[in-house]
């Protein structure tokens, strides 16, 4: 290779690196007191902090920058321009995986059967019904590996009553016995390794209690006040845990017109509370698995980089 050849590569080699030092490498960490007052206005004025929330901030290119803060268990950057204009916004959340246990899954299985057998015997879906209680019955013999010997055999006692009203003809009262077997199987599972509190799993009994009682046509008042008063008692139990205000106002909401109901004998709205139960722990237990997420196992995940 000639000498003027080997100059002529020399000088390309060194645009090369003069343009990757100035164009690939354009990024530039800063201290947030050194962005321009703009940029620090719209990043303070979209995060709502008062003072630094340790906000990290990097130029991006000529006329943007990066600034990048955690709030909770997200990681938020920001893309804001140098007049303060707010290009773009990401959020990223860290979070464990959901809780595992072998053990409520086991229970989970089992415990849908005796909700669909309730659900098809208040209204009167006898095939439905005898098809849950036989799939329950040979389910029934693997949890005695899984749970307590004397919780199975009351589980036992309590599917003989069943399937004895069932055989009578009384679906009512088969939801009723069905109720108590799910009531069981719910007291049997390991809360320590659930995402959702034991009492949300416990209102679910509630909503499908009250829907059998209330079904009757001569209700049983007693009952369904013991059974109302508990369901309140149980949502009073967590109701500090949900701080999503609207979930929360629309539960308490609920529980209030449940009260009514009952004090004023209302058939037809303790039928309604209790469906809006049920379709309330479909929402309290969404909202609490996403608070595992950003609680207990987010921070967790966090906290370990």
């Amino acid at each position: 290779m000639t000498k003027s050849r080997i100059m002529q590569l020399s000088a390309l080699a060194g645009v090369s690196l003069m343009l990757f030092t100035t164009v690939g490498c354009s990024d530039e960490s800063l201290e947030f007191s050194d962005l321009p007052q703009k940029v620090r206005d719209t990043a303070q004025s979209y995060s709502q902090a008062n003072g630094d929330l340790g906000f990290k901030a990097e130029r991006k290119g000529k006329t943007a920058y990066e600034v990048a803060y955690k709030m909770g268990a997200h990681d938020i950057e920001l893309i804001i321009k140098e007049d303060g204009t707010l290009e773009a916004i990401e959020n990223s959340l860290t979070f464990m995986p959901p809780q595992s246990s072998a053990l409520n899954d086991e229970i989970d299985t089992v415990a849908s059967l005796m909700e669909d057998a309730v659900e098809a015997a208040i209204v009167d879906d006898r095939t439905l019904v005898g098809k849950k209680l036989a799939e329950f019955e040979r389910a029934l013999p693997a949890l005695k590996v899984s749970i307590a010997e004397d919780r199975h055999k009351l589980i036992g006692k309590v599917l003989t009553l069943t399937e004895q009203a069932y055989d009578s003809d009384d679906m009512l009262q088969t939801a009723l016995y069905a109720v108590e077997i799910y009531r069981l199987l719910v007291n049997a599972m390991d809360f320590e390794k659930a995402e959702i509190p034991k009492q949300v799993s416990l209102l679910d009994y509630s909503g499908f209690k009250l829907s059998a009682l209330a079904a009757k046509p001569a209700p049983d008042w007693p009952e369904i006040e013991v059974t109302s008063a508990e369901a309140i008692r149980l949502w009073q139990s967590v109701e500090q845990d949900v701080q999503n205000t609207g979930l929360h106002d629309l539960v308490q909401s609920l529980f209030q017109g449940m009260e009514t109901a009952v004090t004023q004998r209302d058939r037809s709205m303790v039928v309604y509370a209790a469906q809006m139960d049920l379709d309330v722990v479909d929402l309290l237990e969404g909202y609490f698995q996403e608070r595992w997420k950003e609680t207990k196992g987010s921070i967790a995940a966090n906290n370990e980089k």
